[in-house]
């Protein structure tokens, strides 16, 4: 990513050639004592835009976090 300029507590994320169709985001969080990582779904039915398109409010956010472990 990298730092939106007019936005300065939002970063940027630029993903080229997609195909245009909707798309479902994921984060993936390794598990030290699990063999598959877990998979928590943030967003189903993205559709990619171009990098140019501006809105008021985009219907999208994703805040990052860090996954904690607890024992």
């Amino acid at each position: 990513g990298k730092a939106d300029t007019e936005n300065k507590h939002r970063s940027l994320a630029t993903f080229k050639d997609l195909e245009a169709e909707g798309k479902t985001l994921y984060i993936k969080i390794p598990c030290s004592d699990q063999p598959q990582p877990i998979l928590l779904k943030l967003a189903e039915d993205l559709q990619p835009v171009d990098k140019e398109t501006q809105m008021d409010e985009w219907d999208n956010v994703l805040v990052p976090v860090v996954p904690l472990h607890f024992p």
